[in-house]
């Protein structure tokens, strides 16, 4: 079973009427989110554990960003501990700070250069 919802405009919230989907955009996203986040939060957590199998999936532009915000703030303390730890390890074992920093510059460089080599190339 699907269901679709699809926010478009004219778009009335709290009171409020907003011309197109560009009028005063900050403010539609926040009432948008903070709608599908209340949506998922009481409907997606019903079904965890149902009996029939059922597995409810909520996909949304919205949804994908609050949940990527979300799983980068959980793991925000272990990267800045790893790339303290992994710069500490440099100045100790190369003796100098100038080449700790860059062996992290190139490190850093790298991912994203891998994923363009690997998604674009093969």
């Amino acid at each position: 079973m699907r269901m679709f919802i699809r926010i478009g405009a004219p778009l009335e919230a709290n009171g409020v009427r907003y011309k197109d989907k560009m009028d005063r955009i900050d403010e539609q996203d926040a009432f948008v989110e903070s709608f599908l986040v209340e949506i998922r939060d009481n409907m997606m957590y019903k079904f965890e554990d149902d009996p029939t199998g059922f597995r409810m999936y909520m996909i949304n532009q919205l949804l994908f960003f609050v949940g990527i915000t979300q799983a980068s703030k959980d793991v925000m303390f272990y990267m800045t501990f790893a790339v303290i730890f992994v710069l500490c390890y440099f100045r100790y074992h190369l003796g100098s700070m100038f080449l700790a920093f860059l062996s992290i510059f190139l490190l850093g460089i790298s991912f994203p250069l891998t994923v363009i080599i690997t998604n674009g190339v093969f």
